[in-house]
């Protein structure tokens, strides 16, 4: 968006077309790590899954997991009557035991294989069968595992406060993401010369690290008048990394140990290729370019219009605000629904229903609205107050009670809708 000469965005990226389910995940993960491991013909068994909410339909869930990874071992076989690691180890043929999770938001499983002994007097004289590998894989919640637990109503989100050390005056924030850094929930606040990472804990936002820009990324060699800001999270095999970008100095990469610079500003997460893109400014028209990379310099085949100003994407739909305009919704057509009155926005599912809902500010008054988003049409379901006008809003990844939730920056607070 723009706002007193300043261009603030925060990509967020939820869904892919092509994306596996957080379950079928799960089976891939396990698959590759083992690799030569799972012998044909195993069986896979699956204990009662620990969890930290209720599931309604707890046998449904763990029979999906066990079914996946079966499906994925030749001629592989599921074994219902085996529902604990004792009973895996006295098993007569190849058995994986699944170990799994619900927690805070993310499914896991625990893998172990147990094989006999080929030997049949050693066999006779061990009893239990030896473990010959063991791994362990994670996903977050989604659409597939919130059929197993409780619905989402979107008339009961809520508004949390939270609470954050202030920017220098003359350095307000101007940017929030969310996502997962160092297998841990984490948020980023970004200003023109700071760069913020910390967790929300206890009505407050604690900080881990702060860092300048002038030390993690290169300077830009003719900065734009309006300075752009971005910043996006990417899952890593379950850690995850943080690309941000800003027109002064050009983008950074920080995986949770280093910073590394990176050419342009990172805008969009391609989950099915697993590439952050990024956009190169156009100093002349202080905007973007238009030409995406995989910000190495290497052109991907989508173009940016420069004079449009992307907040948000999910699936197919991109929430953006064209030069001048009202905030848009396009769908793959090139259709869009005008969205009157929002400052600024994001796409996500929250009531994970398998379909979108925008999260919208406005300023007068001061509000975060919550609508449903349906062919090319936009209905309203939530209108929550706020203290002061929002800045900035990201989607974030589903947490506890495996739920997402849209974090909104203020000058003052750092606000949760969940």
């Amino acid at each position: 968006m723009k706002r007193g000469g300043i261009f603030v965005f925060a990509m967020t990226y939820c869904g892919s077309a092509n994306a596996a389910t957080s379950l079928e995940s799960l089976a891939a993960q396990v698959v590759n790590q083992l690799n030569d491991k799972l012998p044909p013909g195993s069986q896979v068994a699956i204990g009662k899954i620990a969890t930290d909410q209720p599931i309604t339909n707890a046998d449904g869930l763990t029979t999906r997991i066990a079914e996946y990874l079966q499906s994925r071992i030749k001629d592989g076989t599921f074994a219902r009557n085996i529902r604990d690691g004792g009973a895996a180890r006295l098993a007569r043929k190849p058995t994986v035991f699944l170990s799994p999770q619900l927690l805070l938001g993310t499914v896991s499983v625990t893998a172990q294989v147990f094989v006999p002994d080929p030997n049949v007097w050693v066999r006779a004289k061990e009893k239990e069968n030896p473990l010959v590998a063991q791994t362990a894989a994670f996903s977050q919640a989604d659409v597939e595992l919130r059929q197993f637990l409780p619905p989402i109503a979107l008339e009961r989100m809520k508004l949390t406060s939270f609470s954050y050390d202030k920017f220098d005056d003359n350095d307000p924030p101007l940017a929030i993401a969310c996502g997962e850094l160092g297998g841990r929930g984490t948020l980023v606040i970004a200003s023109r010369h700071e760069v913020r990472l910390g967790y929300l804990n206890q009505g407050q936002v604690q900080w881990d690290k702060k860092v300048k820009w002038v030390d993690i990324a290169r300077r830009a060699a003719v900065p734009l008048r309006e300075p752009i800001v971005s910043a996006l999270f990417r899952r890593d095999g379950g850690h995850g990394s943080l690309w941000v970008g800003n027109s002064d100095r050009g983008g950074a990469v920080f995986d949770g140990k280093a910073w590394k610079a990176v050419e342009g500003l990172p805008m969009i997460v391609d989950h099915a290729s697993e590439s952050v893109w990024c956009a190169n400014t156009r100093p002349i028209e202080h905007a973007l370019s238009g030409v995406l990379t995989n910000c190495r310099g290497i052109e991907v085949p989508l173009v940016l219009s420069a004079h449009e100003m992307p907040l948000s994407q999910f699936g197919d739909r991109v929430l953006f605000r064209p030069a001048g305009g009202e905030l848009s919704i396009r769908d793959p057509s090139g259709a869009s629904i005008e969205l009157e009155g929002a400052e600024t926005g994001a796409l996500s599912d929250l009531n994970q229903d398998g379909s979108p809902e925008v999260i919208l500010s406005t300023n007068e008054p001061a509000s975060i609205r919550i609508a449903v988003v349906s062919g090319q049409t936009v209905q309203q379901k939530v209108q929550l107050d706020v203290p002061h006008p929002v800045v900035s809003i990201a989607a974030c990844p589903a947490d506890v009670d495996a739920r997402p939730s849209v974090l909104a920056l203020t000058a003052e607070e750092v606000l949760r809708v969940r």
